[in-house]
């Protein structure tokens, strides 16, 4: 049985790790489709820099070349708070048979204990875990989790919106799509 993949976060820019991270676990464990879902009003870090419209087109022109890929707005459609395990539940009502894998750094892996209804979670979903630097998981032992081998990347989103302000390049860390739907919106810059 082949596994669907849910990728969910902030995305505010989509950056180069994320597309790194996406694309070795779709190699690793063979996903047969994998949902990157930008979340809409975030439970843990309430605020997003960027409007949830902007970082779902930078999702979309990011990852438009993928053909197993598809950037999914059900956080939008369902309004409010947007929770993984209720996404979970919206991918297993559309793909009922097969099994659904959570892509998470550690980092975020970290503080699965405190997002809603975790122990649930835990039964609905394999977590793949990317590496990240200064990080160490610790996890309970119902969760199923794997690690995606590759290399932890230093890009932080954070960093990126801070190049923007300062006008520093930030074509390295981003796809030439995003640099320049991020420059034609003008997106991250000081008011």
């Amino acid at each position: 049985m082949t596994s669907i993949g849910l990728y969910g976060g902030r995305f505010d820019p989509v950056h180069r790790g994320h597309l790194a991270l996406a694309r070795a676990a779709m190699n690793q464990f063979n996903l047969a489709l994998l949902y990157i879902v930008p979340v809409y009003q975030p439970p843990h870090r309430p605020n997003t820099t960027a409007a949830f419209e902007h970082r779902l087109a930078m999702a979309q022109v990011a990852f438009a070349d993928w053909p197993k890929v598809v950037v999914s707005d059900v956080e939008e459609k369902r309004g409010g708070i947007s929770y993984t395990v209720e996404t979970i539940d919206e991918l297993r009502r559309l793909h009922p048979d097969r099994e659904l894998c959570l892509l998470i750094g550690a980092d975020t892996a970290e503080e699965i204990s405190t997002w809603k209804e975790p122990k649930r979670l835990a039964r609905l979903v394999r977590l793949l875990v990317a590496p990240r630097l200064g990080s160490t998981l610790h996890l309970e032992p119902e969760w199923h989790c794997e690690h995606i081998r590759m290399q932890p990347m230093d890009i932080s989103a954070t960093a990126i919106r801070q190049a923007i302000r300062d006008g520093r390049p930030i074509r390295e860390l981003v796809t030439d799509t995003v640099a320049e739907y991020i420059d034609r919106h003008r997106l991250y810059r000081s008011s």
